[in-house]
Order: C-alpha cells, then structure tokens, then sequence
C-alpha cells in the first residue's frame, strides 16, 4: 500500500505523557550495578533442579506499591495449583478461552517460592503474560527490594514428562520485560526506571541449557512511587446479565450439532490426535536433548579426572582379554612378553 499526501498537514507538536519521559534513564549507578550483580540469573523448578526462566526485573517499594500499580495496568492475579484448578485450566484450553486467574506452575529462587504472581490474559489461556516476584533481604535506600521473572506463554502443549499440558514461552524474554515496564509506566506509578547490564548471564550454566532463549542480558530496575491515584486505573465492564432459559438451551442446541458435524467425525478426531502424538514427541525429544546439553556441560566443567571415563575403561579390558588371547594360541609371541 502506498500514501501520498497531496497537500501538506499542519499539526501541533505533540508531547508524550510526562510520567514516561521522566521515567526513562540510560545510565545505571555502580551502586545499582551491585545490586543487580548479587541477584541470582535463572529460576529452577520445584522438584528438578532445572534453569527455567531468567530474572529480568527488579521493583523497589512496598508490597501494596506492586499491588496497585500492576491492579491499575489490568494484571491479575493466580490460584494456588489444586486439582479444581488444574481442571479448569484443561477446560480453558480445550474450550479455547480465558482464564483470569489461572494457576502458574511453581519455580523457585535460592529455594524460595513466588510472594507475588501476576499474568494478564485476553480470551484465550494458551497465551498469557505472566510473572513471579521474590522479596530480597536487600534495602535501596530503606525500601524493599523484590525480584521478578517475566515471560509470555505462546502456546500450550502436550507433556510427556511430567504428563499433562505445558505452556511453550517465547524465546525473546526481553519483549515480556519491555511491556512490564511499558504497562506500569502508562499507569504513572513508576518514579523511574534503569537498564542494568548483566552479560555474565550469558556465560552461566542456565543460558546454555535454555536452548532457543535470547536475551540481551539486561535487568530493568523499577522505582515506583505510592500509585495512590494511577493515571490509568482499569476499566471492568459490567457482566452481561444470564440469557433465558429457553435461549440457553437452544444455543446449547446449536453449538452441539455444529461441534458434531465439524469436528465429531474420524478424519477430525484421527488428525487432532496425529498432531498432538507430534507435539508430545518432539516436547520429549527436546526434554531428553536438554538434559544432554545440561550432563556434557556438567561434565566439561568438572575436569578431566571427574568425567566419567567407564567407556574407555571397558575398551581398554577388552583389548587386553584379546591380546592375552593371542599371546596364548601364538607360539612365536612369548608368554611374559
């Protein structure tokens, strides 16, 4: 498609909103250095000690600060993971719609569950924003320091191991920390906001078993301020009160005889179960890759004399039973040779 003014445009300068460019800073302090530079790089899960999601933002203020800017830029919160929930998330999913409060699967930090959890979601479940929070022992300047995870689910898919669906985050986490700090801005809760350089991360261990992440290994430090009158405070719309009876049961009519004839039916179901057999495959392939990745590392950074050295072992013995075997049928080879 192609534009052409063809007679000029007179329009006043617009200036953005205040809240975002006093927020906006490109240098970080070596007092802020430091603080990031303690923080841990990746968190694990709760029952295997597997690198999950890197850390990429950091809030100072109360907890009630956190609370009201992220009520006043539409995120939400989660359940506690129980059957009731787990159930409803399948149910979200087969029946392709959201689920406000959906329950996020527990990941640790230096062994420590999430104090806050907060995702925002539309009408579907298998994409959702979502991130996990964990209060530090540390102060900034007498105000409490809190550390977070932010990633984006872009699908949801069949798991192997352990059995059941998974959610599939996007690779470039750095969009996720970018909307966050986007989101609270709008909200004029945010005093400032500084990009910490952390490329040790790329060296660590978690890096180079996260196959596919990228990251440009920045953490963004969020001032915020009381948030007691947010610029952007949301906006729920009222439900929509119950239809009659009689409608309910003839759309519930409708929509069974469309789902029988359209997906009710062999060639259906027999495609829908072919691609969900391929996508639990190639989630155990990759699982059982990762787990490679993660042994041939440990190996390589344990050194030479802790590798594990059974095969050379084993080919070493078996060259001997066969020299020996020689040494014995051969009269031209001495015994003791």
């Amino acid at each position: 498609m192609h534009l052409e003014l063809e007679a000029p445009v007179n329009s006043e300068v617009v200036s953005g909103c205040d809240a975002t460019e006093r927020v906006s800073q490109s240098e970080s302090s070596a007092e802020l250095d430091s603080l990031v530079a303690a923080l841990p790089y990746w968190t694990y899960r709760e029952r295997k000690r597997k690198p999950e999601d890197p850390t990429n933002l950091v809030f100072i203020g109360s907890r009630g600060e956190i609370e009201r800017a992220f009520a006043a830029a539409g995120w939400t919160g989660s359940l506690s993971p129980s059957a009731a929930t787990r159930l409803q998330a399948v149910r979200a999913i087969a029946e392709n719609r959201g689920y406000r409060n959906a329950p996020m699967k527990t990941l640790l930090l230096d062994g420590a569950k999430p104090d806050i959890t907060r995702q925002k979601t539309l009408n579907t479940f298998t994409r959702r924003d979502h991130l996990r929070i964990w209060k530090r022992p540390d102060l900034w300047h007498g105000r409490t320091v809190w550390v977070s995870a932010a990633t984006k689910d872009i699908a949801a898919n069949v798991s192997l191991r352990p059995f059941g669906f998974t959610h599939q985050i996007q690779n470039e986490v750095d969009l996720e920390r970018n909307k966050v700090v986007t989101d609270l801005e709008f909200t004029g809760c945010v005093e400032s906001v500084t990009f910490v350089e952390r490329p040790e991360v790329s060296g660590s261990l978690g890096y180079s078993a996260r196959k596919g992440l990228s990251t440009d290994a920045r953490v963004a430090v969020i001032v915020l301020n009381s948030c007691d009158e947010p610029l952007q405070a949301p906006v729920i719309a009222a439900e929509n009160p119950d239809p009659a009876v009689a409608v309910r049961i003839l759309r519930r009519i409708v929509l069974t005889a469309r789902n029988h004839f359209l997906r009710d039916n062999r060639a259906w179901r027999t495609g829908e179960a072919a691609y969900l057999g391929f996508q639990a495959i190639r989630n155990w392939n990759e699982q059982r890759m990762g787990g490679r990745r993660e042994r041939h590392i440990a190996d390589d950074s344990a050194g030479p004399h802790q590798r594990n050295n059974t095969p050379l072992v084993v080919l070493s013995a078996a060259l001997h039973l066969i020299f020996r075997y020689h040494v014995a049928i051969s009269p031209d080879i001495p015994a003791d040779w």
